[in-house]
C-alpha cells in the first residue's frame, strides 16, 4: 500500500492554495480505507507549516486519485511536499513518503520599471493583466511618452500579416523606444504534442529528418530564420556571460515552468537572425565556436551538423568528416542520443566571410545572448539586438510565457498552461533589460 503525489508545478505564489492530486495503491487481496497526510515542510524543520489528511478507498490490487488542498506559506522560500501513509504498514520497516521539492515566489518590477508606462499593441488582454498585476502603467502602442514595447505571441501572428505594425515596430525603436517580443517563432512541442492536439509518448526522442523552417522579415532589415529540432527544452541556463534575466530568482526556476507536459520552457525550433551589421554577425558566430577575427579576414566556412560545429578556411571535405566522425562518436559514446541525432544528415555549410560582407548594410550593431539551452548549450532562445546611440533595443525571446503570466489566460487540467511566478519574473526582468542605457 502507498500513497503518491503527483506533483508537476514548481513555482507557487506564497500564500497560493494549492489543489494536488494524490494516487493511492493498494496491492493486497482486501479493499482498504487508505489515509495520507499531506504537508508543506521547510527543509531542516522538524514538523509541517500546513497538513491534511485525505481519505481513500481503494478495491484490491486497485489503484484510485483523491486531491487535496492546501494553503501554501505566505513568504517566498524553498519547499516540500509530503504526503505519508497513515498508518504505516507493519510489514514496512519506514514510513511511506512521496516527497517533491517547490518553491513560493513574489516576482517584483525593478525600481526603473516600475516608474515608466508600457505600451501595448491592439488585442494584448494576457499583457494588459500582467501589467496590471504588478502596478505598470500601460499606453497604447502610439504613445511616444512610453519609452518600451512589449509584445506577446498575439502581436508577432498579427506581425507576419501587417505592414503597418512591422513599420510601427521598426519607428519605436528609431526614436530611441525599445521593443520586447514574447513567444517568437512555430509553437513547436516536440513528440509529447501531436497535430490536432493529441498527446504522443515522452519516451525517447524524435529524429527530424527533414526539419520544418519558418522565415519572417521583421523590421530595421531583421529577419529571424526557425528551424524544427528534435525536442522541446525544459531546462533554461543563463548566458555565458549575462544572467540579468535571472535577477531575484534561483537558477533552479527556469527548470520547468507549471503546465504543459514536462514543464516545458522553450519550443523545439532553433532561432538564427540575419540582417545584422559586422559586428552583430560576428558576435552571433563567436558564441557558436568561431573564431571572431578569422570571420572579418577570411576565407572561413561554418560546418554544421546536430548543433555541433567546426571551422575551416576553405569549403573542406575533411572538415565536414571530422565534424561528421565527432558526432558518430557522440553518438556511439551515448546511445540514448542516436534516436535525436542523425550523423548521416546532410551537413550545412556557412561562408561566413561572405555573410560578413553582406552584413555590411544591416542596422543592427549588437547582438547579445541572454539565455541559453540545449545540447552543450549551443541555443539561444532569449536574444537582445542593439542599434547604436540613440535608438532603442529589440528583445526576442522563444520562451513559453504564453498562458503563464497572468490569471484567467490559462488552460484546465494538469497538463494545461498555469500561472508562473517565475515566468512573470523572467518578462519583468527581461523589459528592465530592455530599458538599460
Amino acid at each position: 500500500q502507498a500513497a503518491s503525489l503527483e506533483v508537476w508545478d514548481r513555482n507557487y505564489r506564497p500564500g497560493q492554495r494549492a489543489t494536488l492530486p494524490v494516487c493511492f495503491v493498494n496491492d493486497t487481496l482486501q479493499r482498504a480505507d487508505l489515509t495520507a497526510t499531506v504537508g508543506v515542510w521547510a527543509e531542516g524543520e522538524d514538523a509541517p507549516r500546513v497538513a491534511a489528511e485525505v481519505t481513500c478507498s481503494v478495491p484490491p490490487r486497485g489503484r484510485e486519485r483523491c486531491t487535496v488542498s492546501l494553503a501554501l506559506p505566505s513568504e517566498p522560500g524553498e519547499w516540500r511536499f509530503r504526503a505519508t501513509l497513515q498508518p504505516t504498514p507493519a510489514e514496512v520497516q519506514g514510513p511511506v513518503v512521496s516527497s517533491w521539492r517547490f518553491r513560493t515566489l513574489a516576482p517584483r518590477a525593478a525600481e526603473a520599471l516600475a516608474r515608466q508606462r508600457v505600451a501595448l499593441p491592439p488585442g494584448e488582454e494576457e499583457l494588459g493583466d500582467f501589467l496590471s498585476a504588478h502596478a505598470l502603467a500601460q499606453a497604447p502602442l502610439d504613445d511616444p511618452s512610453a519609452r518600451l514595447v512589449v509584445g506577446s505571441r498575439r502581436t508577432w501572428e498579427t506581425l507576419g500579416a501587417e505592414d503597418a505594425l512591422r513599420s510601427a515596430l521598426g519607428e519605436a525603436i528609431l526614436a530611441g523606444r525599445s521593443v520586447v517580443l514574447l513567444d517568437v517563432g512555430p509553437r513547436l512541442l516536440g513528440q509529447g504534442y501531436l497535430e490536432g492536439g493529441a498527446l504522443g509518448p515522452l519516451d525517447g526522442v524524435m529524429r527530424v529528418e527533414e526539419p520544418r523552417v519558418e522565415v519572417r522579415d521583421l523590421f530595421l532589415g531583421l529577419r529571424a530564420t526557425f528551424r524544427e529540432l528534435p525536442e522541446p527544452e525544459s531546462c533554461v541556463h543563463p548566458a555565458a556571460e549575462d544572467d540579468s534575466l535571472w535577477t531575484g530568482l534561483p537558477r533552479e526556476a527556469t527548470w520547468l515552468w507549471n503546465g504543459l507536459r514536462g514543464g516545458l520552457v522553450a519550443p523545439a525550433a532553433d532561432m538564427e537572425l540575419a540582417g545584422l551589421s559586422p559586428a552583430a554577425f560576428v558576435a552571433l558566430w563567436a558564441g557558436r565556436g568561431a573564431d571572431p577575427a578569422r570571420i572579418a579576414a577570411g576565407p572561413y566556412h561554418a560546418h554544421e551538423l546536430a548543433g555541433h560545429y567546426t571551422f575551416s578556411a576553405e569549403d573542406d571535405p575533411a572538415a565536414r568528416d571530422e565534424l561528421r566522425r565527432r558526432v558518430r562518436f557522440l553518438v556511439e559514446d551515448a546511445p540514448a542520443l542516436a534516436a535525436a541525432i542523425n550523423p548521416e544528415a546532410p551537413i550545412r555549410t556557412h561562408d561566413l566571410a561572405e555573410g560578413y560582407r553582406a552584413s555590411a548594410g544591416g542596422a543592427a550593431t549588437g547582438l547579445v545572448p541572454l539565455a541559453s539551452c540545449g545540447m552543450n548549450l549551443l541555443r539561444t532562445p532569449v536574444i537582445e539586438v542593439t542599434f547604436g546611440p540613440g535608438r532603442g533595443r529589440l528583445i526576442l525571446s522563444q520562451l513559453l510565457t504564453a498562458g503563464r503570466l497572468a490569471a484567467g489566460h490559462g488552460e484546465p487540467g494538469l497538463y494545461g498552461l498555469r500561472r508562473d511566478p517565475a515566468a512573470e519574473q523572467v518578462v519583468l526582468n527581461m523589459m528592465a533589460r530592455a530599458l538599460v542605457g
